[in-house]
């Protein structure tokens, strides 16, 4: 899952907000699916500043997702169309659309934050460790008066 904590409000601070996030997510049921998982989050992250989501579960190369907030979604090398609801999980979310994608080994999924602008070309990251391709988009695409994230996950096979 991805997670990013809103920088606006004074309620509790990003950290504590992210820190409810990850201690939900550690003992989470990944049979509820993206959809109950973000409602989960939602449910933990009342009372905080709330927090923008992106969660993907990926079954061998199936993959079910759901977002929340201003986080966006890129996979290379297949076609994966993100719903990303609006809202703020924690204060406001309508409706989680869950969304679903066949995916083939070597796919990469990008995940970032709208900190992050998506000018960036996916064939830029490629033959790149995934963490050299989080500080390359932060430092090339990091939008300066913005908080910005990037995660990337390469889908490999079952052992």
């Amino acid at each position: 899952a991805y997670l990013r904590p809103e920088t606006a409000g004074a309620m509790i601070g990003a950290a504590e907000t992210a820190k409810l996030a990850v201690d939900a997510l550690g003992s989470v049921d990944l049979g509820l699916g993206a959809a109950g998982i973000l409602s989960k989050l939602h449910e933990v992250l009342r009372g905080s500043r709330g927090a923008a989501a992106l969660v993907c579960v990926v079954d061998g190369c199936e993959l079910e997702g759901g977002g929340v907030g201003n986080v966006e979604l890129r996979a290379e090398h297949c076609d994966v169309r993100a719903n990303v609801d609006a809202g703020i999980l924690g204060l406001r979310v309508r409706k989680i659309r869950p969304f679903a994608a066949s995916l083939r080994e070597g796919t990469r999924l990008v995940i970032y934050s709208d900190g992050v602008s998506g000018r960036f070309a996916l064939a830029d990251l490629a033959g790149k460790h995934a963490a050299e391709c989080c500080a390359f988009l932060l430092s090339r695409y990091g939008r300066a008066r913005d908080d910005a994230t990037a995660l990337i996950a390469d889908v490999r096979a079952a052992p």
